[in-house]
């Protein structure tokens, strides 16, 4: 079941994923680690359906992937203003 490419390559990233979350917990605080993960997760999902199922990316995806990624900016710019 591994290997097949459309089981196989989502659980590869995946993986991948959970690696990046858990060095990042060390290295990140966690009220922008945890805002940044759940965000990304929809983003992640979105692009991945696209890419490997052929999903169309209409406009209301792309401005909810822009207007996700501008508010984890916004917090990370918050956060580095109250250093």
């Amino acid at each position: 079941m591994i290997m097949q490419i459309k089981f196989g390559l989502p659980f590869l990233i995946n993986q991948c994923g959970s690696l990046i979350y858990f060095y990042s917990l060390g290295e990140i605080p966690a009220h922008i680690m945890s805002v940044s993960t759940n965000s990304l997760t929809l983003v992640v999902t979105m692009i991945t359906e696209s890419l490997l199922f052929g999903e169309k990316m209409n406009a209301r995806k792309l401005l909810g992937i822009t207007l996700t990624i501008v508010g984890i900016g916004l917090v990370i710019l918050e956060n580095e203003g109250s250093k």
